[in-house]
């Protein structure tokens, strides 16, 4: 017996298993964002609203450049930050999250979203 799903619901379930493959996790089930976030935050003593934000605005920039076209240019930069960015402490509270390292990925990652 076959079946004749809508063409509505075949593409959106393509939609929502292309979205979870986008952000498949890494670690402990957290997504590339939600990881870089997090230390981030760690690091500079974030708020959870402002962990919040920060999730919110870098799947925003992910799905803009997913758009563009140009989706690896984030990842590229997620990538780099998740193994380059180092956390510097500062003599009181929280520290500067350093991400020196990841300059050209960033760049391109910029430049991405911005076309």
């Amino acid at each position: 017996m076959r079946f004749n799903l809508p063409m509505n619901f075949t593409r959106s379930l393509f939609l929502v298993s292309t979205f979870a493959a986008v952000f498949s996790t890494v670690g402990c089930g957290k997504s590339a964002v939600e990881e870089y976030c997090e230390a981030k935050c760690a690091c500079e003593l974030c708020s959870d609203p402002a962990l919040d934000a920060c999730v919110i605005e870098t799947e925003r920039l992910r799905n803009t450049a997913e758009t563009n076209g140009c989706a690896e240019a984030v990842d590229a930069a997620l990538s780099c930050l998740h193994t380059t960015a180092e956390c510097r402490s500062e003599e009181y509270g929280g520290g500067q999250f350093e991400t020196d390292g990841c300059v050209a990925e960033q760049e391109a990652m910029q430049q991405c979203v911005s076309s």
